[in-house]
């Protein structure tokens, strides 16, 4: 058994080590095809290839899940996972659902304890992106290292927005993607000299497959917000230019879209 598997029971918030990448964000916006999108709860199955490999059960479909992020399945926790079905060839004996949001919930769940053998399955190719999906309108992302401190922005400023995209029913800021985009908002409202920064957070329901509903908590857009806005403040943002918002009604699950709801927005304005 690999020598990293003892990493699989720790809690869910720890993130996964991601030293080795250099981020290297894609232009593409990548939109979900509704006739091919997955909402489904399950236990999460590790496969014990050389690198990572992670998937899951619905019904009797067996899938891919690994977004490369911080948001990785844990063992000993069930998962939302929420994805495309992608036309590519399978991995670890799963169907690929790119791009893909796996969210672990909180309640413990110890029948989820799956660990099968490599059984000949190729690893799965690295992933570079830390599970990124970029939007249409998300501003460029610097390419880092992780650890290494973002250089201040260059002008000309302008009036910008980042979103912080966070999994179903949580408020923490993972290392990877989530972290570069609060340091990179951080970095331009120092260099900007912004006027005023207002962080609004949200909160989105979860439409399953089988027509069932999550709700995330209530508190849980607030809690974004606060977060945000709170790092944006311990990396050198001015706290006076910046005020907190958020929207006590979560966005309705279509089944499709439900991860883009689950977010605070930064708007910069100079």
């Amino acid at each position: 058994m690999k020598k990293y598997l003892p990493l699989l029971l720790l809690a869910p918030l720890l993130a996964t080590a991601h030293a080795q990448f250099v981020s290297t964000m894609p232009d593409k916006v990548m939109p979900i095809d509704p006739k091919a999108a997955r909402s489904f709860v399950s236990c999460p199955i590790f496969r014990n290839t050389e690198r990572q490999c992670w998937l899951a059960k619905e019904g009797s479909t067996l899938y891919y899940i690994d977004p490369g992020t911080g948001y990785r399945p844990q063992l000993g926790f069930r998962v939302l996972v929420e994805g495309e079905v992608s036309p590519g060839p399978k991995i670890g004996g799963g169907i690929v659902l790119n791009p893909v949001h796996v969210s672990v919930l909180a309640e413990r769940a110890p029948e989820c304890n799956t660990i099968l053998p490599a059984d000949g399955f190729a690893s799965p190719p690295a992933i570079n992106n830390f599970g990124y999906v970029k939007h249409a309108d998300d501003p460029p992302l610097p390419k880092f290292k992780p650890g290494e401190v973002l250089p201040l922005p260059a002008p000309p400023y302008n009036d910008l927005h980042y979103t912080v995209y966070f999994p179903y029913n949580r408020a923490f800021l993972p290392e990877g993607t989530t972290e570069v985009i609060v340091e990179s908002a951080a970095a331009y409202i120092r260099a900007s000299e912004a006027r005023h920064v207002h962080v609004v957070g949200y909160a989105g329901d979860a439409l399953l497959d089988n027509k069932r509903v999550m709700h995330e908590r209530k508190t849980v857009a607030e809690e974004r917000a606060n977060l945000v806005a709170n790092a944006l403040k311990q990396l050198g943002a001015d706290p006076g230019v910046i005020t907190v918002d958020w929207q006590a009604e979560a966005a309705p699950g279509d089944g499709v879209h439900d991860p883009d709801h689950r977010k605070a927005v930064i708007d910069i304005h100079l």
